[in-house]
């Protein structure tokens, strides 16, 4: 692969996924709350377009995991969406235009859309 100069865009954006740091850092906090984690191929490959950007390449990825997965997941920790021994699946929507969240504790799995969530910083 060639060097690429100043004024270049970067790669594609499917080239690039959420960090195991990040993941790891999410998968910690869960654990803490007696929960797990599995975040699907099709969600990180929408939080990869979500978090990319030509011209400062995955560094725009973290705030893009702030926004669509640990924010709106705290808010579903704090209204008890979620209770000990379940594991949280992080998918993409069928439709393309963000994730879902839910819940398989080994009988049933519930699916629910999820909003990003907006602060001051997203807006």
């Amino acid at each position: 692969m060639a060097a690429r100069g100043p004024g270049q865009p970067l790669p594609d954006p499917t080239r690039f996924d959420p960090t195991p740091e990040d993941e790891r850092e999410i998968r910690e906090r869960l654990t803490e709350q007696g929960l797990t984690v599995e975040l699907r191929d099709a969600a990180r490959k929408w939080l990869a377009r979500q978090g990319y950007d030509a011209n400062f390449g995955a560094r725009p990825l973290r705030r893009a995991m702030q926004r669509f997965v640990e924010g709106p997941l705290s808010v579903q920790l704090l209204q008890g969406r979620f209770k000990a021994g379940d594991c949280v699946i992080i998918d993409a929507k069928a439709d393309g235009m963000g994730l879902d969240f839910s819940s398989a504790n080994g009988v049933e799995e519930e699916k629910q859309p999820v909003e990003p969530m907006v602060t001051d910083a997203t807006k």
